[in-house]
This record gives C-alpha cells, sequence and structure tokens, in this order.
C-alpha cells in the first residue's frame, strides 16, 4: 500500500520582513483504494478556511496549491516574494525546499546505503620485553648493640605508722537540761502598703510583719484593719502566752 498524498501545513518560517509562511508535510497514513487515506479523504470534503492554515486539509501533494493557502511554493507565497519583494534568508529558504521534496517523495523512497568500506585491521603492536635488572644483595651491615639500661634505683617506703589503739568512750555528766526542737512555723506573705507603710502581710491571717531593709521579714507588728486601713494591734496567735 502506497502513502497517503494528503498535504498540510507543518512548520512556520519567516520572511526578512517578519511576515510568516508554512512548510508543507506529507500525510503519514496508508492510502486506501485511492491516494488518501480515510482521515483525509473525510477531511478533503471540509471547506477550506484560510484562517485555520495548521489544522486544514490544503490538497494532494505534487498537485498545485489553492489560491489562499500560505505554503511555501503557493500563489501567495510567489505572489510576495516576485511582486511585493520579500526577501528570505537562504537558510530559510533550504529548510522550505526540503520540506517540499520530502512531503512529494514521501518517507517510502528508498534511500542509497552508503558503501561501507572495510576497516583496516590495526597493525600489530610489537611486544615489549621488561627490562630485567640483575638483582643486588645490598651489603648489610651489623647493627650496633644497643647499651643496656640503667635501672633507677628503688627507694624503699618507709611503713605506715600503727594505728592507734581504739579507747573506750567516756560518759560525762551534766548538770544542763537537754535541748528541746523548736516548731517552725511556715507562713506565705506578700508585700503590702498600708496607711502609707510597705510591710509585709499574711492575707490568710491577715497578720502584718515588719519590713527590713534588707527585705526580709520582721517582727510582728499586728493584724490589718480592712475597714480601718490600719494596723490594729491583737496579740500574735501563733507565739505561746
Amino acid at each position: 500500500m502506497a502513502q497517503c498524498k494528503g498535504r498540510y501545513a507543518d512548520q512556520e518560517l519567516t520572511f526578512t520582513n517578519g511576515r510568516e509562511f508554512y512548510t508543507e508535510k506529507r500525510c503519514s497514513r496508508k492510502a486506501l483504494d485511492g491516494e488518501l487515506c480515510k482521515r483525509c479523504e473525510k477531511n478533503e470534503k471540509i471547506p477550506f478556511d484560510p484562517r485555520h492554515q495548521l489544522e486544514q486539509f490544503q490538497g494532494k501533494v505534487g498537485e498545485e496549491y489553492f489560491k489562499k493557502s500560505v505554503l511555501y511554493g503557493s500563489p501567495w507565497f510567489l505572489k510576495k516574494v516576485e511582486r511585493d519583494n520579500y526577501e528570505i534568508a537562504k537558510d530559510v529558504l533550504a529548510i522550505a525546499k526540503q520540506a517540499q521534496r520530502d512531503a512529494i517523495y514521501g518517507t517510502q523512497m528508498p534511500r542509497k546505503k552508503k558503501e561501507e568500506t572495510p576497516a583496516a585491521a590495526p597493525a600489530p603492536v610489537p611486544e615489549v620485553k621488561p627490562e630485567v635488572k640483575p638483582e643486588v644483595n645490598p651489603e648489610v651491615k651489623p647493627k650496633k648493640p644497643r647499651a643496656p639500661r640503667k635501672k633507677k634505683e628503688e627507694t624503699p617506703t618507709p611503713p605506715p605508722p600503727p594505728a592507734p589503739e581504739p579507747t573506750a568512750p567516756i560518759a560525762v555528766e551534766s548538770a544542763e537540761e537537754p535541748l528541746e526542737a523548736l516548731e517552725v512555723i511556715k507562713i506565705s506573705v506578700t508585700l503590702k502598703t498600708i496607711n502609707g507603710k510597705q510591710v509585709w502581710y499574711d492575707s490568710k491571717k491577715s497578720k502584718v510583719y515588719e519590713l527590713k531593709k534588707d527585705k526580709s521579714v520582721g517582727k510582728y507588728l499586728g493584724r490589718f484593719d480592712s475597714a480601718e486601713d490600719k494596723i490594729a494591734d491583737f496579740p500574735d496567735s501563733d507565739v505561746d502566752v
């Protein structure tokens, strides 16, 4: 089966003034009974719209181009070159011509194979025999015997002094009364200003204590009278009378 002859726009190229045109490409499918494949036969029936150059079926390769086609070699292209003096760079022209040839001859044209010339066999590499140097026995000089090291004279350590003999505890009578353990009372206090004076204040029992210069808690001053905002004389309940 031959290759389909359907023609379509492919690569976008430009004149030297920036105006665009397209190269052409050939449908890569196999033709059926005629010269087109099923898809190109269907596309051939769709009216050509120049606004959609890339998607439109543009006739068969080797035949005349559509009047409004902007492919290389079309009437529009020749008019731009011949009448309007549009110029095209050599490398761009080479690309367009090659694309036109490929489309006309198709991708099934057998290409001549280059005759392969057998590569010349590489020249044999001469064997390089390693140079063997005669072994030379170096003269071994006798080592001088080392002088024996002098041992350090050990000084005898004196024996440890004898441990003192245990003595029996001596009971001593005392006329003083035994000491009694004092009960420690912990309180939680905060700084408070009463009647213009800063003091330590126990909020649980409303007790007031002196604020010393070193910020420590001083002596008991009394109870806080919140109604009169003053310190009232009241005996300390934590002190035994």
